[in-house]
């Protein structure tokens, strides 16, 4: 099922009734491949599709475009071209990502933990990095196999060391005024520019 959402809180987009019940469901995958490495949905959404069609989860792929066409859609999948991820992170439990900077850094600020899978622009060194703080999978390709993701979502949600690592991130993040940091350092500038 494939529908297009542009609401602006999570418990008001427009899943149908037919669909699996994203805010009420025990666990929730998230499948994004970003805004940029969007070409070609058989890298990441459609194999995670297929990984997690049987497993005891609701899966929400974001494809980032609006002409997106995947194909059937299991019955336990939703998809979206946009969702706010602010919006949907705080009901995810796990995040499949081609490791796109942005994609990664908001996921780790809502403490979810990541399975990654992404070759192309950064995504190489911030699959690296975040799996390096123990809050991520890096499967070290950009098309992973169904097994793999199948294998490494199931790791993730079953071992609590992915989510504690996670949370640690996140409690950094919240000690972060970045807004305030932006401010000072554009006040020094000016009066240093005087």
């Amino acid at each position: 099922m494939s529908i297009s959402v542009s609401s602006r809180s999570a418990s008001s987009y427009a899943f149908s009734s037919s669909s699996p019940n994203v805010l009420g469901a025990q666990k929730v995958v998230v499948v994004t491949q970003g805004t940029i490495a969007n070409r070609d949905f058989n890298d990441l959404i459609v194999p995670t599709l297929r990984a997690l069609e049987n497993m005891d989860v609701v899966v929400v792929a974001l494809t980032g475009r609006a002409d997106a066409d995947i194909g059937a859609v299991p019955s336990n999948a939703y998809v979206a071209d946009f969702i706010p991820l602010d919006h949907l992170l705080p009901h995810t439990d796990v995040m499949v990502s081609n490791g796109g900077y942005g994609g990664a850094q908001q996921a780790l600020n809502h403490g979810v933990p990541l399975v990654l899978a992404g070759e192309s622009e950064d995504k190489i060194e911030v699959t690296a990095r975040t799996a390096k703080t123990g809050a991520a999978i890096n499967l070290a390709t950009g098309k992973p196999s169904v097994d793999a993701l199948r294998n490494a979502v199931e790791q993730v949600l079953h071992d609590p060391a992915f989510l504690q690592h996670a949370r640690r991130l996140q409690s950094k993040y919240r000690m972060l005024d970045v807004f305030a940091e932006v401010d000072a350092t554009v006040e020094e500038l000016s009066r240093d520019a005087l």
